[in-house]
């Protein structure tokens, strides 16, 4: 599925931290700090685990996001999907998450912040809620 949007991808390198902690606390910090002091030690941690499963999305030569998918057997879990906030509402996330289930999987899940307004944007994309899990929503979609 080409991508319409002319955004490019490439693998997070350490070199990308700083963008990948600044995206994380643009993004979530406000639904986070309702529950926790924002971590920074847990994102740099979280970071040097993981970077090298993150895609960083980019317009030009502007990063404008990222994700990270990890795929289990039949399963895709859909473990981060952020975008910049002048990149949002533009379908590129829609695109992404639909762009997830032409990959051959036959369920998709996902945790998002209970507090987090972005569950409506899965609900319809059609997620269902299935569980909750400490401040946060566990949300799957059925595929063939």
């Amino acid at each position: 599925m080409k991508n319409p949007f002319g955004i490019t991808e490439k693998k997070c390198k350490k070199s990308d931290y700083g963008f990948f902690r600044d995206m994380i606390k643009n993004s979530l910090g406000n639904y986070v700090s309702q529950y926790f002091k924002f971590d920074f030690k847990h994102v740099r941690t979280s970071f040097q685990t993981t970077y090298k499963d993150v895609i960083i999305l980019s317009k030009g030569k502007r990063r404008i996001g990222f994700y990270q998918i990890i795929p289990k057997n039949y399963e895709l879990e859909v473990t981060r999907i952020f975008l910049s906030n002048s990149y949002r509402g533009k379908g590129i996330g829609k695109w992404y998450m639909q762009y997830f289930e032409t990959l051959g999987f036959r369920r998709i899940f996902l945790e998002v912040w209970d507090n987090n307004p972005v569950k409506t944007f899965y609900i319809k994309l059609g997620y269902k809620q299935i569980g909750k899990k400490d401040h946060k929503v566990i949300m799957e979609k059925i595929l063939n």
